[in-house]
């Protein structure tokens, strides 16, 4: 006599064979992506052999959207600061992210009023200064960190808290050389 085999058990072995043949079509399906992307890069690769690059375009494609540092000022998105910054020592364009800005520098009467007495343009010397000095001693460097204290803004403190910015220096809307000083959160 031979033992009947368990209902259960003939179930789960049709759903193991219903998973099983789900996973290789996934399998199928992702070789067949793979196998696709691996022409497209060698017809990428030999259109790039077979031309001469003269420019990021050729290799990229047009860029989707190009903004220039002078849009980003008018728009408010970055603040010039370059007259401050020359009186802290900068020779080249300076600029701070309204991010930056915000955190580091903005100060209102009320706020003087409720925390303690404070004024943009010494805060905007703090940052400058910090930011000089950052750069002093990291010459040569495109990217710097620099940490300085400040009172943070909110009606309730008293004492300054440490904030680390960083610094850019890289290419103008000309290739001119510019600084920017951002929250390290920001590109």
């Amino acid at each position: 006599m031979i033992p009947s085999v368990p209902a259960r058990f003939v179930e789960d072995l049709r759903h193991a064979g219903e998973a099983l043949k789900s996973a290789r079509e996934k399998i199928a399906y992702w070789e067949s992506c793979r196998a696709e992307a691996e022409a497209q890069h060698q017809q990428a690769a030999e259109r790039t052999a077979s031309s001469e690059v003269t420019s990021l375009a050729d290799l990229f494609g047009e860029p989707v959207h190009v903004v220039t540092r002078a849009q980003l000022i008018e728009e408010g998105e970055l603040l010039d600061v370059s007259a401050i910054g020359s009186e802290a020592g900068f020779r080249i364009p300076v600029a701070m992210s309204r991010a930056a800005w915000s955190d580091c520098v903005a100060w209102a009467e009320t706020d003087s009023m409720r925390q303690t007495y404070q004024d943009e343009a010494g805060r905007l010397w703090d940052v400058l200064w910090m930011a000089y000095m950052a750069a002093r001693r990291n010459r040569g460097s495109g990217a710097v960190r620099f940490q300085l204290y400040r009172i943070p803004r909110g009606g309730v403190a008293h004492v300054p808290a440490p904030v680390t910015l960083k610094m850019l220096c890289g290419p103008g809307d000309q290739g001119e050389p510019v600084i920017t000083i951002l929250e390290v959160t920001e590109d």
